[in-house]
This record gives C-alpha cells, sequence and structure tokens, in this order.
C-alpha cells in the first residue's frame, strides 16, 4: 500500500504539468448549470476562473507557443466585438468574462497541443464528459421519479446538470471525437466501446427531454457514420453543407420557412412555429437592424441574455442563430471576420487525406452547423474546444496507415548522403531508422569530417553488416562545416536515380523513402524536368520525445505558393534532412556554390529556378532538437515573446547589424552566382531570371530607404513580413 502511494506521488510529481492541464480543464468546463442550482459556489467557480486565464497568459508567454490561424481569427473578432461593444456603450464587463474565457480555452488548446501531454488530456476529457453524461441521464431519470416537469432535478429550477437541452452537444460532440482520435490511433477495442456507449446515452437522453434540433443532428451523425464507415468512396464536401446550411438558416430567420412544414413542425415535433419564441426575437432584430444601417455594418456590440440597450425601444435577447447573433452583435464586417473561424476548420477537414476520416469529422461538424442554426453556441469554452478538436485533426488521425501505396518494383536507387561528425552518440538511431525502411533499395554514401569520437568505428561496423549498402567517401582535408561536408559528398556522389540528404542525428520515419518516392514519380509522369519533393517533420527532444507535430507549423515553414523564386532568395524554407530531389535535379545543380548559407538552401535555389518543388503534408521525419544542433528548428514566436526577444536585442544593436549585413551579403552572393550560372540556359524560365537580375539590382542599392520601397514594389518579402528588415538595416 504504502509503494502504491509513493509510485502515485511520484508520477503526480513527473507529470506535474499534465496535472495543472487538468486542474485547467476542469475549471474551464465546469457545467454552468451550477449558476442556477447553487449561485455563491459558481461565484467561487468565477474567481477560480480568473486564476486560470492568468496560469494560461503566463504559460503561454513562457512556453512561447505559436498561434493558429483558427486562434487568431477569435482574437481579431474578440477585439472589433469589444471596440463595437464600447462605442455603443454597452456594458463590456459580461463580454469581457465570456469572451476572455473563450480565448483561454483556445489558448489553453495551443499550449497543451504543443506539449507531449495532447493524447493523455484528450484521454482524460474524453472519459470526464461521459461520466458528465451518465450523471446527467441519472439525474434527468430521479427527475422524472419525482414527478418534476420535463425531468428536471430541482422543480423550481429548470436545468439540468449539463444546462439547457440543445446544449447537451457541446459535451456529446467532443467526447465522440476523443474516444474516435484514440481508438483510430490506439486501436483500443475499450474506447471504442465508449465511443458507442456515448452515442447511446446522447439519443436516450435527447429522446427523454426532447430536444428536438439536438436529437435530430445526433441521429443523422449516427446514420451517417454506419454509412460511411463502410469504406464508402463517397466524398462529403464540408463546403457545400455550409452553403446550404447557411441558406436554410436564412429561409427560416428571414422568410420563415418552417411554415412550409407545419404539420412536420407542429404534429409530428410538437414544437410551436415560432420555434420556441426564437422568430419573434429574430423579427424584432431584423427591425432594428433595418431601421439602423450604421449598425447593420459595424454591429450593436455584445449583450447579455438579461440585458438590455437603455437607448433601444425593443428588448433582445441571445438570437439563437449563427448569423443573426453575430450579424447582430458584430455587423455585417464582423459576421464575415467570425466566418472565417468555420471555414479555417473546414478546411483543415477538408486536407485530411483518408476519406473516411475526413467523411466522419464532416459530419460530426455538421451537427454542430445544424444546432448553430437554432442556438446560441459561439458563447461556450466547450464550443472552441470543439472547433480546436476538429482543426487538429491531424494531430491524433495516423493516416499513412490507411491505404498507404507502396512501390512494388524497387528499380529505381536512392542516394542516401550522410555528412558526419562526432555523432557517435546518434549516428546508430539513424543509421537504423535507414536500415528499418519499407523501401531497400538505397546506399548510404558518408562524407565524414575527421571525427575524433568513435563515429568512424560505428560506421565501420555498420559497413561489415551491410556490405556495399554503406559507402565510406574518402578524404583527406578537413571541411569545419556542415555545408562544405555535404558538398563534399554531393559532388563525389552520381550514380543513383534519386537523392536525399541525410542528417547524423535524425531518424526517419520507416515510410519517408517510400512516400517521397511515390510523390516525385508522380510529379515526373506529369513534368518531366527537375523535381523536389520534401515533408513535414516532428521535432523531437534527444529521447524522442515530441516537442513539436509539425515542423512546417512550428517555425512558419509553409512554402509559398505565390512568387516563389522571389520568396526563396531571400529565405530557406525547409531543412534539406526532408528532401528527395531526382537526377535531373542532381546534374542541373552540378555542385553546391561554396559560398551559400548552407547547401540545402543551395539545392533549393536551383529547384526553384529550374524545375518544381512540391510539399508532401505528412511528417514521415524525427527532426532532433538538442545542444549540438547545426542549425536549430527555431519556432517563429508570436505576440510578446517576441517583442520581448526583439526589445532584449535592442541591448546588442553592434552583434544584430553585423548579424544582418552577414545575412544581406550571403542572400546578394547567393543570388548572383545563381544567374551567372543559369542566365545562359534556354532551358530557365526567363521571368525567373529577371527575378534574379532585379533582386541583386536591388540588393546592390545602397540607399537603405530606396532598397526597402524596391523590395516590396517588387515583392520580395517572407511570410513574417517582419523579417524584411533583415534585407536593409
Amino acid at each position: 500500500m504504502k509503494n502504491n502511494k509513493n509510485n502515485l506521488l511520484k508520477n503526480l510529481k513527473n507529470n506535474k504539468l499534465f496535472v495543472l492541464f487538468v486542474f485547467i480543464f476542469f475549471i474551464l468546463t465546469i457545467p454552468r448549470s451550477i449558476e442556477e442550482i447553487s449561485p455563491k459556489v459558481y461565484d467561487g467557480i468565477n474567481i477560480i476562473k480568473l486564476v486560470v486565464v492568468a496560469i494560461i497568459i503566463l504559460l503561454f508567454i513562457t512556453r512561447k507557443v505559436k498561434i493558429s490561424k483558427l486562434t487568431k481569427n477569435v482574437i481579431i473578432y474578440s477585439i472589433y466585438l469589444f471596440i463595437i461593444t464600447l462605442i455603443n456603450k454597452v456594458s463590456p464587463i459580461v463580454f469581457l468574462k465570456v469572451y476572455l474565457l473563450n480565448i483561454s480555452m483556445l489558448l489553453f488548446c495551443e499550449i497543451v497541443f504543443d506539449s507531449k501531454y495532447k493524447n493523455n488530456l484528450i484521454k482524460f476529457s474524453s472519459n470526464y464528459f461521459l461520466g458528465l453524461l451518465i450523471v446527467n441521464l441519472i439525474f434527468i431519470i430521479i427527475g422524472f421519479v419525482v414527478g418534476n416537469t420535463n425531468g428536471y432535478l430541482y422543480k423550481d429550477i429548470e436545468t439540468y446538470i449539463l444546462g439547457q437541452d440543445n446544449r447537451f452537444i457541446l459535451y456529446i460532440i467532443p467526447t465522440l471525437i476523443g474516444f474516435y482520435y484514440i481508438y483510430n490511433k490506439e486501436k483500443s477495442k475499450s474506447d471504442k466501446i465508449k465511443m458507442y456507449l456515448t452515442y447511446f446515452i446522447s439519443v436516450i437522453t435527447l429522446a427523454v427531454i426532447w430536444s428536438v434540433a439536438a436529437l435530430c443532428a445526433v441521429i443523422l451523425l449516427g446514420v451517417f457514420y454506419i454509412l460511411l464507415n463502410k469504406n464508402s468512396k463517397f466524398k462529403i464536401n464540408l463546403y457545400i453543407i455550409s452553403i446550404i446550411l447557411f441558406f436554410v438558416a436564412i429561409s427560416i430567420v428571414f422568410f420563415k420557412a418552417q411554415y412550409l412544414f407545419k404539420f412536420f413542425v407542429v404534429d409530428i415535433l410538437h414544437k410551436s412555429l415560432d420555434l420556441s419564441y426564437r422568430t419573434i426575437l429574430w423579427d424584432d432584430a431584423i427591425i432594428m437592424l433595418r431601421e439602423s444601417p450604421i449598425n447593420l455594418i459595424f454591429g450593436f456590440g455584445y449583450f447579455d441574455t438579461m440585458q438590455t440597450f437603455t437607448n433601444m425601444p425593443i428588448k433582445v435577447g441571445h438570437l439563437h442563430d449563427i448569423i443573426m447573433n453575430t450579424l447582430f452583435f458584430s455587423g455585417i464586417i464582423g459576421t464575415i471576420i467570425y466566418m472565417r473561424t468555420i471555414y479555417f476548420v473546414e478546411e483543415k477537414i477538408y486536407k485530411l487525406k483518408d476519406t473516411k476520416h475526413r467523411n466522419i469529422l464532416s459530419i460530426m461538424f455538421s451537427c454542430i452547423l445544424i444546432l448553430l442554426i437554432f442556438d446560441t453556441f459561439e458563447l461556450y469554452q466547450i464550443y472552441y474546444l470543439i472547433l480546436f478538436m476538429l482543426y487538429k485533426a491531424s494531430y491524433f488521425l495516423n493516416e499513412k496507415e490507411i491505404g498507404k501505396e507502396k512501390i512494388d518494383n524497387e528499380n529505381s536507387k536512392v542516394g542516401i548522403l550522410l555528412a558526419t561528425y562526432n555523432g557517435e552518440k546518434y549516428i546508430k538511431d539513424q543509421i537504423d531508422s535507414i536500415i528499418k525502411q519499407t523501401y531497400h533499395n538505397w546506399t548510404i554514401y558518408i562524407s565524414d569530417d575527421n571525427s575524433t569520437d568513435k563515429t568512424i568505428e560505428i560506421i565501420n561496423e555498420y559497413k561489415k553488416k551491410l556490405g556495399e549498402k554503406i559507402i565510406i567517401i574518402e578524404n583527406n582535408s578537413k571541411f569545419s562545416s556542415a555545408k562544405l561536408n555535404f558538398a563534399n559528398v554531393f559532388e563525389k556522389v552520381n550514380d543513383a536515380d534519386y537523392y536525399m540528404f541525410c542528417d547524423q542525428d535524425d531518424e526517419w520515419d520507416e515510410n519517408k523513402i517510400n512516400d517521397l518516392l511515390i510523390n516525385i514519380k508522380k510529379q515526373e509522369k506529369m513534368n518531366n524536368e527537375p523535381i523536389l519533393v520534401y515533408c513535414d517533420s516532428k521535432i523531437v527532444d534527444s529521447n524522442m520525445q515530441v516537442i513539436a507535430d509539425s515542423l512546417v507549423e512550428y517555425a512558419n515553414k509553409e512554402l509559398p505558393s505565390k512568387n516563389l523564386m522571389k520568396h526563396v532568395l531571400i529565405e530557406n524554407y525547409f531543412p534539406g534532412c526532408a528532401v528527395m530531389f531526382n537526377k535531373k535535379l542532381k546534374d542541373k545543380t552540378v555542385k553546391i556554390y561554396k559560398d551559400c548559407e548552407m547547401h540545402d538552401w543551395w539545392i533549393t535555389l536551383t529547384a526553384a529556378l529550374t524545375g518544381k518543388i512540391v510539399f508532401l503534408d505528412e511528417p514521415l521525419h524525427y527532426y532532433k532538437q538538442h545542444g549540438n544542433n547545426t542549425v536549430g528548428a527555431h519556432k517563429d514566436e508570436d505576440a510578446i515573446s517576441k517583442v520581448i526577444k526583439r526589445i532584449k536585442k535592442l541591448f546588442d544593436l553592434e552583434k544584430t547589424k553585423n548579424n544582418w549585413k552577414v545575412y544581406q551579403n550571403t542572400v546578394l552572393t547567393q543570388a548572383t552566382e545563381l544567374y551567372n550560372e543559369f542566365s545562359k540556359d534556354n532551358y530557365v524560365d526567363e521571368k525567373k531570371i529577371e527575378d534574379i537580375k532585379k533582386f541583386i539590382e536591388i540588393m546592390k542599392n545602397e540607399n537603405r530607404l530606396k532598397r526597402l520601397i524596391l523590395l516590396i514594389r517588387y515583392r520580395y518579402f517572407p511570410i513574417e513580413k517582419i523579417r524584411i528588415l533583415r534585407l536593409v538595416l
């Protein structure tokens, strides 16, 4: 007993951050029905919520978490709505209470999903919500037994444990999503059973209390889940569903479409045609918007159900419709801003590669969209939890194991170019990960920069086992840089069909060669030209604990879709260890320019100029972060952390100035060498050559202000626009 207690305390101590996450999650998702049941208790909880918000902000700043597009958009909308609220002289207190918690939920999700505890929290939250659903059903049954109307636990308080009827779905959907993720990740039968149990309890609960809209949405979810789980080839388009539901909402709110289905609404569903007084609220709101064009454009500001505008003749509560709610609160401008939030989630779901996953999550999200027509969900923290869980679906669904293509014949030889120096600590793991590849026709070419540890000894041991699968490049010189070492092996190897750079201290997913090769061959069928394909990476520590699931998102390394040549002239977008390129690109490049910044940047420049670059949105590489990295995966900090970092740099202006001068010289010399190498090549796009020539002319301009103006005018700037200053100051 004593040992078990000690182990429990030890686990809690080791996972104290997770314990903190659980506490925060519990406070943010505690049922609001407590406010009705026990107001004094809820007042105490509100004080704790303020503390939790402070903790979240502190964690967000100290952990330097990058904000997703979803969270940014909600913050922008909240700031806009806050300004409109102040302008219209509406009390901002309730607004701050609601939206500060909503933003805190999103920031909390960003923090958790940026940590190694995201799977643990999904497991906890799913079981926690399932527990609440079970308790809620028990109390509803007790309510009916004691004779209370509609199954309310307390006769004088018209609420359930989880609040009001339709809003139960805010507990149902995240529970279903959570168990769906866990089951597909771990193939646990118990989690699949829990998912079905959640659904069964939800249907019974909603049927018992006759919550029609939520019940219909959940039944549709079940029907489509059964149909779509049969590996159907049918692909649901969530964009089309959203447009249809948008027009349904418009037709109900503005044209009373429900009157066309009077028999069904009244006699079958036993609901009134005014939809529980919703149409009366909508009519009043429409009159107010019609009579005030300014407010129609900008909105009236945020109000609470119990509040009224002193300067308004008509009392309006929450409007129970996403379109009317946002339109009345924030006008046409704010509605457009907020609808981008919906779009960002849909975009992420649409990008899922596996049809079954995409279809099922589309239906889950459609349930929320249906309920948004009839209720006010955007004011609840759990609603934003659902949005974030759907937005980050790819983090939990191991899509690469489902319907994975394999190359049947392995006629293509892949040359793996490995540069080593004092890598005894990691080299075994890297070579082992290559040996485990599902594609086998590869050869490792190793160039060692006169290592003083056991690196060469380890390599020779593997060579004895693998024979000609490992070829050691002999060299007598000392390179003293990874760039020159890679340049050496690049120039001395020319007998493969495809090539990959390989860092000594990383590891590869077993399908890395296979998947990159499939994609590069697909591109070659469409374009017989130099091609470079690169994949996403998971960032891990030296113990292979995941720091971030996506290097592209973590460090803002997504390749621009427009003006690619202009972008890569001033910024490198991905580590060379994540690429594969074909023989045509190898032959075009010939050699690595010795004065370039890095070997991977030079191959990127050549690919952008002479051929095509393709991104494979799949993490097939494990990018290790440790103290000995030559080039680390630096997070592209946001907000406060970015400001703090730049303020600190002000105290070392000379160093910053020198670093930026070196950077300016590097991009200029690279561009000049690239232009000299390919300006007379008849197979190269003349427009790209002109882009390089123009860039050289701009960078040679001594007038810094003019240089800045020209760079902006001709669109030579990185994704993070502020970094353009490195080219000028």
